[in-house]
């Protein structure tokens, strides 16, 4: 890896990056299927929701140090006060007007949220060990990928600020020193919530650096972008999905998890190169991309509609699609009306 020099290549150059709103309608759709399996005979299939969450991860790494690549070769510095205050303006806003929400309903319906969980969700600590309420964290508990997203932001833009260098040898290391940790956490500490918790903290930072490492490999053109067709994708996305499930036995834990990492990296860095594959094609159909735009909104309230459903009728298939209509209304209202307003004046700025 190199420091900043020379001109970016035009696949990271594009105010749009193909394939990958695709990719976070199918990571949301995972994420919520698992979560309606979950508790039922099904609730085996809940690592989907995992492997959706690691699109999430390795893809945001992806975009975030790609922008931030782009700004320091077109100024010649990272604006720390513009990157937080384009992050604010993305997350904050949706995420403000869901905990408004849950608070109201957590007093009309007695959800059981506690105060706890509230403060851990509305200062994104929700991956540390916290206390929560009756409802067993489940209806403010994936806030904990947010708490760990918005943290591993907090040193990136200042590491990419000085030199690629620097930062790939502090990325590799973060890397291997991550798996080693998640390893010993899981075969070698007895309590199961310590374990638990050093995953949460430490495993989403090992996601977003490989989604980062590549973006800066990119960048760089220390690797070349190739087009891969409909039977490579697939491929990838089997691949993801039986090594994140540990449905390879004679693959260990981590290395499943790292294999899954690495299938899934390559399915987006991939996917940014136009290609007349079938799968590009559906990875960029408009309705694909639609949802995909809509991934945060319906991660955030898809926890009220998932699991524990609104019981509406006595079949639980109706209960099912009465609810996912729910949250589709409600998580349309956020976005048109609060998110992407938001959105433009982060756009704004951005070109400022």
């Amino acid at each position: 890896m190199n420091s900043y020099q020379g001109e970016l290549p035009e696949l990271v150059t594009r105010s749009r990056y193909a394939s990958l709103d695709g990719y976070r309608a199918f990571a949301i759709g995972a994420v919520i299927f698992a979560h309606i399996c979950y508790g039922s005979r099904k609730g085996s299939l809940s690592f989907v929701s995992d492997w959706g969450v690691k699109v999430f991860f390795i893809m945001s790494g992806f975009l975030i140090t790609t922008l931030l690549i782009r700004e320091k070769v077109r100024t010649g510095d990272i604006s720390m006060k513009g990157f937080y205050l384009r992050r604010v303006l993305r997350i904050v806003p949706a995420a403000f007007l869901f905990l408004i929400g849950m608070a109201a309903l957590n007093v009309v319906a007695n959800l059981g949220i506690s105060s706890q969980s509230f403060l851990a969700s509305l200062f994104y600590v929700q991956n540390f060990p916290i206390p929560q309420g009756p409802d067993g964290g489940w209806y403010l508990g994936h806030f904990w990928t947010l708490s760990a997203e918005e943290q591993y932001y907090l040193y990136v833009p200042l590491l990419l600020s000085f030199s690629l260098v620097a930062f790939g040898r502090f990325g590799m290391a973060l890397i291997v020193g991550g798996y080693a940790a998640v390893f010993v956490a899981a075969h070698y500490v007895d309590s199961k919530s310590a374990a638990e918790a050093i995953a949460r903290i430490v495993g989403p930072q090992v996601s977003l650096m490989i989604g980062s490492l590549s973006a800066v490999l990119v960048c760089q053109r220390d690797i070349e972008v190739p087009s891969i067709g409909t039977l490579g994708s697939f491929s990838l996305v089997v691949g993801s999905l039986l090594c994140e499930g540990r449905l390879m036995p004679v693959l260990p834990s981590v290395l499943g998890g790292a294999l899954a990492s690495i299938c899934i990296c390559t399915l987006i860095v991939c996917g940014i190169r136009p290609a007349r594959s079938l799968f590009f094609k559906v990875m960029n159909l408009p309705a694909l991309a639609w949802v995909g735009r809509l991934s945060y909104t319906l991660y955030l309230w898809q926890q009220l509609f998932t699991w524990k459903t609104l019981s509406i009728h006595r079949a639980r298939w109706i209960d099912v699609v009465l609810n996912l209509s729910l949250l589709l209304a409600i998580s349309c209202i956020s976005y048109y009306f609060v998110e992407s307003y938001f959105l433009r004046i982060k756009d704004r700025l951005a070109r400022t």
